[in-house]
């Protein structure tokens, strides 16, 4: 009798599915190209570079430094597992004054003040629930008073704490939460980190004073990206999308992966405010002689914060960033540039981050075909 155990099967080959990212390959290589130019410049610890559509959440690119050969992920003494990593999901950072767009967007939402609402900024302390708190430092601010447009712009540390205390501890915490901050984005690669968002009744006294300028906070990149991605995408937060479709062999779509909005977290005409002050961000503040654009409307905002080094804020490291998007008034692509310690220059993010969105944003118009915007001068 025949054993079936000793029968020889023949098991004809099948092939498996086949996956398609919203990566676009060109719009990678632009990023990885910028990084490159921004590593030879500064000679950064880390660069992190995402772009991404705001409609959809769909993400073209996400670029890190220091990166690996994925052919030789075992070979640790050339490629160490630190450079493995996933910066733009896994490290955090106090993102600074990029964060301002939360106490600002909120306090509008709320009705509690309006864009021409003038704050003191020559103040150094102020009185909130019976107590005197200390202001941040506006060591660049020349004026005495700011409207909450200006605030933005000038990107004013005093002007935007005064905005974080009328919104209050819980509003400021609850519209953190609500850009994102403090809770993982929900894209499907691993690793990402949570950052640190702590709850109200953990904030010490003078939190309501550092939390408005992106202090006592704690973020990935994408998650900043995320956050500016609210106000390009009228108020809506969108989960990154990474995968677009998974087909067979045969062209056989199995799934789609459509776009999937989180929540509203403003109305579209705070939003459309917001970017209207961001706008002028590029035309007339901290980022006019590096990221405006002939052809388009840029809006966005830097960030200079300083690292934490053994538990003090340190006066020569910094972490420097741009995210904003573009055309202002119909956006299209969200760009979010993170340089972590820059050598040999002052840091600042409109300096050395203003650029590389211009560079990255100029090139993809022109790859992608973006109608361009802007009225040319007469």
């Amino acid at each position: 009798r025949e054993l079936a155990q000793y029968r020889e099967r023949e098991v004809l080959p099948r092939d498996g599915l086949n996956v398609q990212l919203c990566i676009d390959q060109m719009v990678q290589h632009i990023a990885e190209e910028e990084i490159e130019r921004l590593v030879g410049l500064y000679n950064p610890k880390s660069v992190s570079i995402i772009i991404s559509k705001p409609a959809t959440g769909a993400v073209m690119a996400l670029a890190n430094y220091p990166t690996y050969n994925p052919n030789e992920y075992f070979n640790t003494v050339k490629y160490p597992l630190a450079n493995q990593r996933n910066r733009a999901l896994t490290d955090v950072f106090e993102p600074g004054s990029t964060f301002k767009i939360v106490p600002i967007a909120g306090a509008i939402e709320e009705g509690i003040v309006k864009v021409e609402h003038e704050f003191a900024t020559d103040l150094s302390s102020v009185s909130y629930k019976g107590r005197n708190l200390g202001l941040p430092n506006d060591k660049h601010i020349k004026v005495d008073r700011l409207n909450l447009h200006n605030i933005i712009v000038k990107s004013s540390n005093r002007g935007s704490a005064q905005v974080g205390m009328l919104l209050g501890e819980q509003n400021l915490y609850d519209y953190a939460t609500a850009f994102g901050y403090g809770t993982k984005t929900g894209c499907v690669l691993t690793g990402e980190s949570t950052g640190v968002l702590h709850p109200v009744n953990n904030w010490d006294r003078l939190t309501i004073t550092r939390l408005p300028i992106g202090h006592a906070v704690s973020a990935t990149p994408l998650q900043v990206h995320c956050a500016m991605s609210v106000i390009a995408n009228f108020g809506v937060l969108m989960e990154p999308l990474f995968v677009e479709r998974i087909f067979d062999s045969s062209g056989y779509e199995v799934v789609r992966f459509s776009p999937r909005p989180k929540r509203r977290v403003i109305s579209t005409k705070t939003a459309e405010t917001v970017a209207s002050m961001l706008s002028d961000v590029v035309e007339l503040g901290t980022a006019r002689h590096y990221a405006r654009m002939n052809k388009y409307t840029v809006a966005g905002k830097t960030g200079t914060t300083q690292k934490i080094v053994d538990g003090r804020y340190s006066e020569s490291q910094h972490i420097v960033s741009f995210s904003g998007f573009l055309p202002a008034s119909n956006p299209e692509l969200v760009i979010t540039v993170v340089v972590d310690h820059p050598k040999g220059v002052r840091a600042s993010g409109g300096k050395i981050c203003g650029p590389a969105f211009k560079n990255i944003a100029e090139a993809c118009t022109a790859y992608i075909g973006i109608r361009a915007d802007k009225q040319p001068p007469s």
